[in-house]
């Protein structure tokens, strides 16, 4: 087997002779296409708790898809569409919320209209969303390139590999490669001339004729990248490969089922090599990637994966204060789960999708490293018009670009003040229909309006019911569609639960109450800095509550006190978790408990389905 990257050329000759075999990069189904109608259908109302949605949030889950809106900060709406247990991992498992559930009992032609109109629904805006990001994104070019005097490209994926010059053995260039290295040499003279006249256009003073200039721009700049990393068999770098050493080593058939799949990477490479498709530099950079770890893996004997999602540019967070045995318990999760990629492998060598498995088995190698290392996922950075195609998440580099022909930085000037107006026209008639508004537009709103859509009676009064998460939700249940089901209880509430069910004396559970009632004693909580500072749960019941409010709101003022003194050392964290636990305490004290504790990461919970 080879195992040198200086031969990859010509196992990609050798695949382009067998191109039946190689595999595309599927796109994904678009909001038409033909499917079966759903089996589940609910109405999520998210309990509040302190931070986003710290009023609540609704949902609505089709099948293992749950469809919100989310604010996106600029004052716009954005329709999600987020796989349940993710969901679920971030609102119960993060978050610590419940999630009270309303089963839709619609009729198989309702649901799958109710399915139809929510996925179009997202599909539209998302593209007109992109619109607004793309503009956005080529303003922050157009201000760097002014600032720095010189043009660049910060390129999704490159970051995984290492710089240096070309690192091709001295058989590349011979025998069967050569067809291979003329259609490499081909491709990239073909992108570098697309990068070249998209940079042209780009940077003309008039954008208002040709608004996909820059995108262009990022794509053929990506796709060169890709095709001369390609060409000069540069390495991935060796902090990118992932080695789990508690993983055991590769067994006979698992060694197999990887030739298998580095057989129709090399293929896929070679049909993405020759392919006319404009954004396939990013899959070309990451089959590339892939391809030598699984080389890696069977040279080494061992697993091997390609750690390849991007990390914020600080320190990595720390995780001491999560409770008592949650890492743990994720580092078992995760070894399950790589125990089911395994059983897995053989039918992925095989599958048409065998990319989405390589996929999958990549980001539990990235969880797995944090886990190991006690440590929290880092933000990947500013969010661009790439997002779509999640290239924001692999680590990045900048390339350079030539300075045009027939720009200044007066023309460059020009055509940011014109692109400025053309963000304000855009973003005019964004607000028109998704412009945030606490009473006529926001994530209750916008679900309560599709189903309606669909004939599904909903609140139509003028009341707290069309707008407010609780009430809308109280309405929502009189329907005669809707059937309460069993709340989905947040983390602590969920491992409170099952200690309490573990224990069958009376005391001893009265024991355990009280001693998870404050974040002094509690093992299943443990303060940390995104929380603000309080000492009682105000959750429990109604009569309770103002006095755990009159506690809170003394523990948040003296916590405020010291964080003044602390503030010139810690830049003012205490003190904005006394002054933030000061004002959730007041409502506290009206029986409105808001806050519930959060996690710094997700606790593990049970699937309820």
């Amino acid at each position: 087997m080879r195992t040198h990257a200086g031969t990859a050329l010509a196992a990609l000759a050798l695949a382009l002779g067998v191109s039946p075999a190689a595999t595309s990069f599927a796109a994904p189904r678009l909001a038409g296409s033909e499917r079966p109608p759903p089996a589940v259908v609910e109405y999520w109302t998210i309990a509040a708790n302190e931070g986003e949605s710290a009023g609540g949030h609704a949902a609505i889950r089709i099948d293992d898809v749950v469809h919100h809106l989310e604010h996106r900060g600029d004052g716009l709406l954005q329709d999600r569409r987020d796989e349940r247990l993710a969901f679920e991992a971030v609102y119960r498992g993060r978050e610590n919320r419940e999630i009270r559930v309303l089963r839709l009992a619609l009729s198989k032609e309702r649901a799958k209209a109710l399915d139809a109109a929510l996925r179009e629904r997202a599909l539209t805006r998302r593209l007109r969303l992109d619109a607004l990001e793309a503009i956005d994104e080529e303003l922050r070019w157009l201000e760097s390139t002014i600032d720095r005097g010189a043009p660049s490209v910060v390129v999704p994926g490159l970051g995984l590999f290492a710089e240096g010059p070309s690192r091709c053995g001295p058989d590349a260039n011979a025998g069967g490669a050569m067809p291979l290295r003329a259609v490499l040499e081909r491709a990239r003279r073909e992108a570098r001339r697309d990068r070249d006249a998209a940079l042209e256009r780009a940077t003309a003073v008039e954008p208002t004729d040709d608004t996909g200039a820059f995108r262009r721009l990022l794509e053929a700049t990506q796709l060169e990248a890709a095709l001369t990393t390609i060409a000069s068999c540069r390495p991935v770098r060796a902090e990118a490969l992932a080695q789990p050493s508690h993983l055991e080593p590769l067994s006979s058939a698992e060694t197999a089922s990887l030739r298998a799949i580095e057989a129709r990477l090399e293929g896929a490479l070679a049909r993405l090599v020759a392919s006319g498709r404009p954004d396939r530099g990013l899959a070309l950079a990451l089959a590339w990637s892939r391809l030598q770890a699984i080389r890696h893996g069977l040279a080494t004997g061992r697993w091997t994966f390609v750690d390849a999602f991007a990390e914020s540019g600080g320190p990595a967070f720390r995780l001491e204060n999560m409770p008592s045995g949650v890492l743990e318990e994720r580092r078992r999760t995760l070894d399950r789960r790589f125990e089911l990629a395994r059983r897995d492998v053989a039918r992925a060598a095989d599958a048409p999708d065998f990319e989405r498995w390589l996929d999958r088995t990549e980001r539990f190698a990235h969880d797995a490293a944090h886990a190991a290392a006690g440590t929290r996922h880092g933000a990947p950075g500013p969010r661009g018009a790439l997002e779509a195609s999640r290239a924001i998440e692999r680590p990045s580099a900048r390339v350079a670009l030539p300075w045009p022909a027939r720009a200044t930085l007066d023309t460059l000037s020009a055509r940011r003040s014109r692109r400025l107006a053309d963000r304000a026209r855009l973003r005019a008639a964004l607000e028109v229909d998704l412009a945030y508004d606490l009473v006529e537009r926001n994530c209750v709103t916008e679900l309560l309006d599709a189903l309606a859509e669909v004939g599904l009676e909903v609140p139509h009064s003028t009341g707290l019911a069309t707008f407010a998460p609780t009430f809308a939700h109280a309405a929502l249940a009189e329907s005669p569609v809707s059937h309460r089901e069993a709340p989905r209880p947040g983390a602590r509430h969920a491992q409170v639960g099952a200690a309490l069910a573990a224990k069958s004396d009376a005391s001893t559970r009265l024991a355990l109450r009280a001693r998870e009632s404050n974040t002094l004693t509690s093992r299943f909580y443990r303060p940390h800095a995104d929380d603000s500072a309080f000492l009682f749960f105000a959750d429990g019941p109604v009569v309770s509550r103002p006095f755990a409010g009159i506690a809170n709101l003394a523990w948040g003022s003296g916590a405020s006190l010291v964080g003044l003194l602390t503030a010139p050392f810690d830049r003012g964290v205490a003190l904005r978790r006394g002054l933030h636990g000061v004002a959730l305490s007041l409502p506290e004290l009206v029986f409105v408990p808001i806050r519930k504790g959060s996690y710094a990461v997700a606790v593990p919970l049970d699937d309820p389905g």
